[in-house]
């Protein structure tokens, strides 16, 4: 049988102090906890004035407010971004809430997810008006807004998902003296075991080009030889393949 080492012998002191040890690790473990609970409850709940005051926004948007759980931002052409958001863990501390995109002739909204495994939208639904096109700089002008149905769009730890349907009705496009007219388009998006993809097609089954990513953020455009017949800025011997990596 074992006896219990005396007190004041070696062996004792040396297990009272790594026990001492074990204490103080703890304890400073929990307050790097508490700090960065602390720390991120204060980046949360601050004005983004003073998040984006050293930041340069880009042109498009000319003024934010509020704080990452419920602010906004006015946008060119009279448009507004909106979120309403509330923290959660997944297994780590994120949040997520909606989101809300209108204007003139645009309404949108959806679901924000931001956490370190799983970021993106899902489930957007709404119309997109053709003054969005103006926020990009070199667009062409379009008279045509498109229905957006249930959209998701989530890069989740190692994996991407997209589910889906962008209806685009016919119409013209026009960019300096050219104008082009479209026929009516879908885009739409699926998941592939961990893939996410899309599908341009020009109604029926007349496929245009097609986007796929992966988890680790290897993405593959392919554009179609058909769509030259549309957009006649596209090289007409296709199909061209695109590769690359987030």
């Amino acid at each position: 049988m074992t006896q219990p080492a005396p007190s004041g012998s070696p062996a004792a002191m040396v297990s009272r102090g790594a026990s001492w040890l074990s204490r103080i690790a703890f304890f400073l473990g929990l307050a790097c906890v508490g700090l960065g609970t602390l720390g991120g409850a204060l980046l949360y709940l601050a004005p983004l004035t003073i998040l984006t005051r050293t930041l340069d926004l880009p042109p498009q948007v000319h003024a934010v407010y509020g704080t990452l759980r419920n602010g906004g931002a006015d946008l060119a052409q009279g448009y507004t971004l909106t979120w309403l958001t509330r923290p959660g863990l997944r297994p780590w501390p994120g949040f997520g809430g909606t989101l809300r995109l209108e204007g003139g002739d645009t309404r949108l909204e959806g679901d924000l997810r931001f956490f370190p495994r799983e970021i993106g939208i899902t489930a957007v639904s709404g119309r997109a008006g053709p003054g969005l096109a103006r926020l990009v700089p070199g667009a062409w002008r379009c008279g045509i807004t498109a229905r957006v149905d249930d959209v998701t769009l989530l890069k989740a730890g190692g994996a991407a998902r997209a589910d889906g349907r962008v209806t685009l009705p016919a119409g013209t496009c026009a960019k300096g003296a050219r104008e082009i007219a479209l026929p009516e388009q879908n885009l739409i998006f699926s998941t592939e075991d961990d893939t996410a993809a899309a599908l341009l097609d020009a109604g029926g089954n007349r496929p245009l080009a097609n986007f796929r990513i992966d988890g680790a953020g290897r993405a593959t455009l392919s554009i179609l030889k058909e769509a030259a017949e549309i957009y006649p800025a596209l090289p007409k011997n296709g199909p061209l393949t695109l590769e690359y990596a987030f």
